[in-house]
């Protein structure tokens, strides 16, 4: 039953635990022009606690802004809930705005769990999957620094689990920092964590063919993002010179298995076959007889 009652604000509890919604300046700024023009549109929503006071749901920003400008009190709508039911509303309706301080849905997502709800019902009651309610969880496992990064949109989760690629901590730490500075999107730390894992792989291989420790080449993150590995050379090339990879497996492998074969680099490996499809297509004529054909049967 939902039951429309003036509250006092001194009567209202914002939980310490919330998901927080972010608004850029000129969304701050039309939103405290339309609270001016014509008040709130929608009522906050609270549940009644066994003190007597309410425990806001959902309307933070309604109700500040309403304080700020005076108010003591203000229509909200007062909901029967559990608590596990109030902060899966109050998750629901932030995560569907889209701007929203994915830090904090993690805390939110942290305390559902404590409270025994599993990620399958979490994901189900929010509409995700499961993968984007563990890897947003996974965001409180950061250093302070990241996780007030992604807070402020300087960061976002897809940085996060492009960096946890990398096989270190302070890999993954470095791939952050330098992404923070160069303020790079998620494609181009893609970019360089690729580039950073071929680098490391080959720093190992010639550990494995020589005996000697391994020696990681320093990361050079602004060089790196300029290079892409091929998908049929393996070596790193300019981006520039990368084009999108459309082409089926069976035919990457066997291209890539002719340039393995010819010991050459990419250049004169594609040579090589030109050649080869030249001298075949302008071989001389067959000669002797034409082989016998089978004849095809009769049609009935």
């Amino acid at each position: 039953m939902v039951e429309t009652r003036k509250i006092p604000f001194n009567l209202v509890r914002i939980p310490e635990v919330r998901a927080s919604s972010r608004m850029t300046p000129d969304q701050a700024a039309f939103f405290k022009s339309t609270v001016d023009q014509f008040g709130v549109i929608q009522d906050p929503i609270v549940r009644p606690l066994q003190d007597g006071t309410y425990e806001l749901v959902a309307g933070r920003s309604r109700v500040l802004e309403m304080a700020e400008k005076g108010a003591l009190d203000m229509d909200m709508k007062v909901i029967e809930a559990s608590e596990e039911t109030a902060l899966f509303m109050h998750l629901a309706e932030n995560v569907a705005r889209g701007e929203v301080d994915p830090v904090s849905v993690a805390r939110v997502i942290d305390k559902l769990m404590a409270m025994e709800v599993s990620v399958a019902d979490i994901a189900k009651k929010l509409g995700r999957s499961e993968t984007w309610v563990r890897r947003t969880h996974q965001l409180l496992e950061l250093p302070e620094v990241f996780m007030a990064a992604v807070a402020d949109g300087r960061l976002t989760p897809t940085h996060i689990q492009e960096a946890l690629s990398l096989p270190t901590p302070y890999e993954v730490a470095e791939a952050l920092q330098t992404a923070i500075r160069l303020g790079w999107n998620t494609s181009t730390l893609h970019v360089y964590v690729g580039n950073r894992l071929e680098q490391l792989k080959r720093a190992h291989e010639e550990a494995t063919r020589t005996g000697a420790p391994v020696q990681a080449p320093t990361p050079e993150p602004e060089k790196m993002v300029q290079f892409r590995q091929c998908l049929i050379c393996g070596y790193q090339v300019p981006l520039e010179k990368v084009v999108p990879a459309l082409v089926c497996e069976g035919c990457r492998d066997l291209v890539k298995y002719i340039v393995d074969q010819t010991g050459a680099p990419p250049a004169e490996a594609i040579d090589t076959v030109y050649k080869a499809l030249v001298a075949l297509y302008q071989a001389p004529p067959r000669t002797g007889p034409e082989p016998l054909r089978t004849p095809e049967p009769a049609r009935p």
